[in-house]
């Protein structure tokens, strides 16, 4: 389909929208949603954010995932234990931004997945690791990453690693000022 057709069918749902609104056809939301439908040439961002062991850090994700979905992001939120399948998914949108946000093992599955993302041809991914355990992740050349080290001095090899001193464990994840943090970095470009 060409950027010609696809600018005319995102008029057309638009102007459809509009005017089943105004008739009283349907609701104002339904009128939203028809009219914020992104079309084939819109670029999506997909966010990913991975707890670590037995859910640590769930709460602080599913917070940060609601300040990104205010961006207009689609989130997802799960445990590390689901990297594989996250990357599956963002493979098969390999159009779309990606951005991977983990905390402590999750900091670690999500250098694995942002390398597999970028394998696969996702042109942009983005990274923010948080506190991982040990030094053994790595995210492979053309992965945009930052790594918050803290408590547990765990870096991530190719990121640009930044101390978060302070913090314990459980501290960083559960910090505000820290989550606006990730947050800001999960958005920079």
């Amino acid at each position: 389909m060409s950027s010609k057709l696809r600018a005319e069918c995102g008029r057309f749902r638009l102007s459809l929208a509009l005017s089943l609104t105004t008739a009283g056809l349907i609701g104002v939301g339904m009128a939203s949603a028809l009219a914020q439908t992104p079309s084939t040439s819109h670029v999506v961002t997909r966010a990913y954010l991975m707890s670590g062991f037995g859910d640590a850090g769930t709460g602080a994700m599913n917070t940060m995932g609601a300040k990104l979905r205010a961006h207009g992001i689609i989130v997802t939120v799960g445990s590390y234990t689901q990297a594989d399948a996250f990357a599956a998914d963002a493979c098969a949108h390999s159009k779309d931004r990606i951005i991977v946000v983990g905390y402590s093992l999750g900091a670690t599955a999500g250098a694995q997945l942002a390398t597999a993302a970028r394998a696969c041809g996702v042109h942009y991914v983005r990274l923010v690791g948080i506190d991982p355990l040990g030094s053994s992740a790595a995210v492979s050349s053309g992965v945009s990453a930052t790594n918050f080290v803290g408590a547990l001095q765990g870096t991530i090899s190719g990121a640009r690693n930044t101390a978060a001193p302070g913090y314990d464990h459980a501290g960083i994840i559960n910090s505000p000022r820290m989550q606006a943090r990730f947050v800001a970095a999960a958005l920079s470009h």
